[in-house]
């Protein structure tokens, strides 16, 4: 329990010398940290729209995390993980805009298409 606590500490401490250096340039700048920090608050989490949009861009980041993860687990390092995401999209966009197959079989080659370029 002593490691877990130790970690989560470090992980606190971590954020909070963000905030402060974050806060330091920004008054650098001549604003104020508060109100940059609620006006990008605002701008990711304001209302269901912007939740969404914030969802929406942060998903595929959340999904190479994973990934890494569990090839970490593996004892594998990938740095390519997110030209890995890009590459498998380009696949997949490609394959199921220049063919025009059946619908019970245009999605699975799609992946299909994806899953060897991944």
């Amino acid at each position: 329990m002593n490691d877990r606590l130790r970690a989560f500490s470090g992980q606190i401490i971590a954020i909070g010398v963000a905030l402060l250096l974050g806060a330091i340039i920004i008054l650098m700048v001549g604003e104020s940290p508060v109100r940059v920090l609620m006006t990008l608050l605002r701008g990711a989490f304001g209302d269901q729209e912007k939740i969404a949009g914030t969802l929406l861009q942060t998903t595929p980041i959340l999904i190479c995390g994973v990934a890494a993860c569990i090839g970490l687990r593996g004892g594998m390092f990938n740095v390519g993980i997110e030209g890995q995401l890009f590459l498998v999209g380009l696949a997949a966009a490609w394959g199921g805009f220049s063919f025009s197959l059946p619908a019970g079989i245009h999605t699975p080659a799609a992946l299909a298409l994806a899953i060897a370029a991944g």
